[in-house]
């Protein structure tokens, strides 16, 4: 039987014609401002700060590139926080355009390596934590940019715990127009991305020793729970379900442990940006249990080996 491609690259989503689009404010007028934004900024800014203490410890040549980039991203996210609308993520202003940030809060100095990392870590946990409430609380791109704050501190932990250099991504890409989805539309995309990494994780457990894939077991659990509430959820509504393809397309997936695992990382990574849009488009009372799953399949891409995105769960 031929096989049917499965989306590994980095998906691009297409909004329905009828998708509703985001009122423009009248240009005297200056929209509101976001909310959590002085909080979300002081979290972030504590980050910087234990980045900073960390990077001056002793570290390794892998460990300092990896911190270096944790910190240029975070300050990236700082210097949004400090635009007029946060939640459009406009371009990184450059030269005499870039926002000046406030002063880092001061820290004591760790009295050891051990110690900086375990700083930074409490730092991005407590970042992760306040960006999510944040996001359960508001809605649509509000909701999308507060949750792509909490799961990129969620890989931030990834990438500073690792000792070895992980897989860093190129330059920020250029930000097209928020788009937001229908709720409908929105759950039929990510239902058809689940399929198929339902498919991918089922061929990625072959060459894994029973022993060694409990946690892909569970994951594949995880994603098999995704799949009934979302199906369910279109019934409800009247849609029409997606079905699974017979096949998708894996490689060598099968063959090796080393290719099973960039498998995952690969799918992994792809479906952030379908699980970014379900953020943006469900409704109240599903929306904590959509920013879990971003938060969830972040650190898993990254801890599998994927490159962490400096926006997780947009469609760049």
């Amino acid at each position: 039987m031929s096989l049917v491609a499965c989306r590994m690259s980095e998906p691009t989503i297409t909004p329905a014609s009828t998708a509703p689009t985001r009122a423009a404010a009248p240009s005297s007028t200056a929209p509101p401002p976001l909310s959590g934004r002085d909080e979300g900024l002081a979290a972030e800014l504590a980050v910087l700060a234990r980045l900073d203490a960390l990077a001056g410890a002793d570290r390794s040549k892998a460990e300092r590139a990896n911190l270096a980039w944790c910190e240029r991203a975070h300050r990236r996210r700082s210097e949004a926080l400090l635009a007029e609308a946060p939640e459009t993520r406009p371009s990184a202003p450059t030269g005499s355009a870039a926002p000046s940030l406030p002063p880092l809060p001061t820290v004591a100095s760790p009295t050891s390596g051990a110690a900086a990392r375990k700083g930074a870590d409490r730092a991005l946990s407590r970042a992760a934590s306040g960006h999510r409430d944040r996001a359960v609380a508001l809605s649509g791109a509000e909701s999308l940019f507060w949750a792509s704050l909490a799961a990129a501190a969620t890989q931030s932990r990834v990438v500073v715990a690792a000792e070895d250099r992980v897989e860093l991504p190129g330059e920020e890409p250029e930000h097209g127009p928020y788009q937001p989805l229908t709720e409908v539309a929105a759950a039929q995309a990510l239902l058809t991305q689940v399929h198929a990494i339902v498919f991918g994780y089922q061929v990625a457990l072959a060459p894994v020793p029973a022993q060694d894939g409990q946690s892909w077991v569970a994951r594949l659990e995880q994603h098999r729970v995704v799949r009934d509430q979302v199906a369910e959820l279109l019934r409800d509504r009247g849609a029409s379900v997606p079905a699974a393809e017979p096949e998708y397309e894996t490689g060598d997936a099968a063959d090796s442990v080393g290719a099973a695992r960039d498998l995952v990382a690969r799918m992994e990574s792809a479906l952030l940006p379908f699980t970014g849009a379900w953020v943006a488009a469900c409704r109240g009372a599903d929306r904590r249990r959509a920013v879990g799953w971003l938060l969830t399949g972040a650190r898993i891409a990254v801890s599998s080996g994927a490159a962490p995105r400096l926006w997780p769960g947009w469609p760049d």
